[in-house]
């Protein structure tokens, strides 16, 4: 038997892969910031960048590019 994703089952897992790496991310002292490139048509990836607070900082022809600033997990609790 087949399954079919819904749109809003993918956009769920989407928005969970990211906020994964984000989680991840937070644990690797070296890493200060996320930068990511989304085509200007596909609405449902930059939804997924700032639903995860991404920010825009620019755009070319055909592309809006994010970034993510990391604060370490050390950072946040004062540690």
């Amino acid at each position: 038997m087949e399954r079919t994703q819904t749109i809003s089952e993918q956009r769920f897992y989407d928005i969970e892969g990211v906020s994964g790496i984000i989680e991840w991310a937070k644990t690797q002292p070296e890493i200060k910031a996320i930068i990511a490139s989304t085509d200007k048509t596909n609405t449902a990836s930059f939804k997924v960048l700032e639903k995860n607070s991404f920010i825009k900082i620019g755009e070319t022809e055909s592309l809006f590019n994010w970034k993510l600033v990391i604060k370490s997990k050390n950072e946040i609790t004062g540690k």
